[in-house]
């Protein structure tokens, strides 16, 4: 049991290792509020061209944030998505047509997904914890969202674990690979569960007392900047709504 609970905290420190504000990223306060405002614009004026300048400023940022493979790869997903819904859709069957536009869909909702995804790269889970913490968060909803977060990182390093070890099996045949994969993984999903509940009890997150943070959060003139394009977006967005 305490080489399980130590595992994790490998784990949990690991995934902790992301850029911290002093490397001059935004605050994680920040972020949040952009993945808000993503929403917004979307619901407000969907697949409009505010949705698409609000999508191409997460590029910018992860840009800055030296991702341009992952900027790549969301818009190859994204022009996909489009060549789908514009060119493969409209000369399909009808059923098939209906099954393929819940896909569709992820078009309309893509820029959130884009912020979503700037926000889970760009932030560690301990910055995560402490931006909760300052905008007064209650204490349970923090220790959920932090053993939630802390157990995919988990159960991701399992899962190579496990096919690593499949693959020297080699295993034919889908029961072959239930029995190599499927199983180990759903005993290890339990396992690491309970030891992960150990070990942030041991790390005292569900203690009553104040808490401190080993990262320092703060906003910047980068926070203010990218605020104000951002505000200035929806702005626009809600003056077209209103106008049309």
């Amino acid at each position: 049991m305490h080489a399980n609970v130590m595992r994790i905290d490998d784990v949990m420190d690991s995934h902790d290792r992301a850029p911290e504000r002093d490397d001059g990223g935004l605050d994680p306060r920040t972020k949040l509020l952009l993945t808000l405002l993503s929403c917004f614009v979307v619901f407000t004026a969907p697949l409009s061209s505010f949705s698409l300048v609000f999508m191409g400023l997460f590029c910018i940022l992860f840009i800055i944030e030296r991702m341009p493979k992952l900027v790549f790869e969301l818009l190859a997903v994204y022009v996909g998505i489009m060549c789908l819904a514009q060119f493969i859709i409209p000369v399909l069957p009808a059923q098939v047509g209906v099954m393929l536009a819940v896909i569709c869909y992820g078009g309309v909702i893509f820029p959130c997904a884009v912020a979503a995804v700037y926000l889970v790269k760009t932030t560690s889970v301990g910055q995560f914890v402490a931006a909760l913490r300052a905008i007064h968060i209650p204490n349970t909803l923090i220790v959920a969202l932090t053993a939630t977060l802390r157990f995919f990182p988990a159960i991701r390093e399992d899962f190579s674990h496990v096919r690593d070890a499949s693959r020297l099996r080699k295993p034919h045949g889908p029961q072959r690979r239930v029995d190599c994969i499927y199983v180990p993984l759903l005993l290890n999903v339990s396992s690491t569960a309970a030891d992960l509940a150990a070990s942030v009890t041991a790390r005292g997150i569900d203690n009553p007392c104040q808490k401190t943070s080993w990262h320092r959060i703060g906003f910047s003139a980068g926070d203010a900047i990218v605020l104000a394009v951002a505000l200035a977006i929806y702005a626009a967005c809600i003056a077209w709504r209103v106008m049309t």
